[in-house]
C-alpha cells in the first residue's frame, strides 16, 4: 500500500495517464491511482490546447484585417485615379467639340458636381437645355457628380477658386473654338489615399495629368 501511495505522489505526464482497474486477490476491483491524477491533470492539458488555438485565431484575424485594409485602400486609389483620368478625357472632348462646332465650351464646378456648358451666343446652356443636333455631340459632357470621398481644389491664375454647393452661373474654365483654353490647375485627393492627382490645362491646349505621392 505504501508503494502504491508513493507512485500516486510521483508527477505523472498527462499523456501517459490511462484509466483502468486493478483486480485484487479478494476479487474486488479498484481504480488505479493514476486515474485520479488523470482527471486532475486533464483540464490543464485541455487549457494548454485552447490557448494555442486562441493564438492561432488571433493571428488569422490579424492577417484578415490587414488584407481587408489593403483591399479598401486599393479600391479607393483606383477610384481616385479613374476620376482624374475621366475628367482629363472630358476636358479633351470638350475642346474637340468646341473646335468642331465653332462654339465655346465651358466647365462649371461645385463642391460635389460639375457640368460642361455650351455657349449659345446669349447664355451658357447645359446639355439638358440643348435639343436636336446641338445636344448629340454634347451628351457625354452632361452634368456629373464627384464620387463620394473625393475632394478637389481648383486654381486659376495662381489663386484658389472657392467652390460652392451649387453650380455657378458662369464657367470657371473655357475652351475656345481656336483650340486655346483657360489655364487651370485641378488637384484631386482622398483622405485614405497617399497619392494626389494633379490635372493641369495649359493655355496652348495641352491637358496633362500627373500623380504625386504625399505624406499623411
Amino acid at each position: 500500500m505504501s508503494d502504491a501511495l508513493a507512485r500516486c505522489e510521483t508527477p505523472v505526464d498527462c499523456r501517459s495517464l490511462r484509466v483502468g482497474r486493478k483486480t485484487h486477490h479478494d476479487g474486488s476491483t479498484r481504480r488505479k491511482c493514476g486515474t485520479k491524477l488523470n482527471s486532475a491533470v486533464r483540464p490543464l492539458c485541455q487549457k494548454g490546447a485552447s490557448l494555442i488555438e486562441l493564438l492561432v485565431v488571433v493571428v488569422i484575424l490579424a492577417v484578415l484585417a490587414t488584407m481587408v485594409s489593403l483591399s479598401v485602400t486599393g479600391v479607393s486609389s483606383r477610384q481616385l485615379e479613374n476620376t482624374a483620368r475621366r475628367l482629363q478625357a472630358l476636358l479633351q472632348l470638350a475642346c474637340e467639340q468646341s473646335v468642331l462646332t465653332g462654339r465655346e465650351v465651358g466647365l462649371r464646378m461645385a463642391v460635389a458636381e460639375f457640368e460642361f456648358v455650351y455657349f449659345s451666343g446669349d447664355a451658357w446652356l447645359g446639355v439638358e437645355q440643348l435639343t436636336g443636333v446641338d445636344r448629340a455631340p454634347m451628351e457625354a459632357l452632361r452634368k456629373r457628380s464627384v464620387d463620394a470621398g473625393i475632394e478637389w481644389r481648383v486654381e486659376r491664375d495662381g489663386e484658389t477658386l472657392t467652390l460652392f454647393e451649387g453650380l455657378p452661373e458662369m464657367p470657371q474654365w473655357v475652351c475656345f473654338d481656336s483650340g486655346e483654353l483657360t489655364a487651370i490647375d485641378i488637384l484631386m485627393r482622398r483622405e485614405d489615399v497617399s497619392t494626389e492627382w494633379h490635372l493641369q490645362a495649359q493655355i496652348d491646349g495641352r491637358i496633362e495629368l500627373e500623380a504625386k505621392d504625399v505624406e499623411r
